[in-house]
């Protein structure tokens, strides 16, 4: 898949980072930051992120203090991503503990295409689903008993 899309977007710079929280480090930031400036990467780009909360994490945090903050696009790929960290805005990575330097960057755009649900692996389904019954139990019990039944 990744070789015919890398084909399709030669006129793009795009650079595929691997994922997992394992890569929420300052050695991922320091290779993006630097295929930025390789690239000449400037406030006039977009950056469109695609992935899971971890990629939107280490994204997110590169392109708020990028010169300052780029514009970036979020297409969250994971339930749960599309329901939560794609809206807080949060971003950060591990530094000698979990979430230990970030910030506060919403995207200029998100696009969340729900037909995703259908293809995702069982887990990965079950964890945002678990989010979103946590969430209308806080907020709406109504919609959390109506989603029970």
């Amino acid at each position: 898949f990744f070789k015919n899309l890398k084909k399709e977007l030669k006129k793009f710079n795009f650079i595929i980072i691997p994922f997992g929280e394992n890569f929420k480090n300052i050695n991922t930031l320091k290779i993006i930051w630097k295929y930025m400036i390789k690239k000449k990467i400037n406030r006039d780009y977009l950056t469109i992120i695609i992935g899971g909360g971890v990629l939107g994490d280490i994204l997110g945090f590169v392109c708020s203090s990028y010169f300052r903050g780029i514009k970036y696009c979020l297409l969250p790929t994971t339930l749960l991503s599309q329901i939560d960290s794609s809206i807080g805005g949060k971003n950060a990575i591990n530094f000698f503990s979990k979430n230990t330097i970030g910030n506060i960057s919403n995207p200029n755009f998100i696009f969340i295409n729900y037909n995703i649900i259908f293809y995702m692996k069982k887990k990965e389904f079950l964890d945002g689903y678990s989010e979103i019954i946590k969430y209308s139990i806080i907020n709406n019990i109504k919609f959390f008993f109506f989603y029970l039944y």
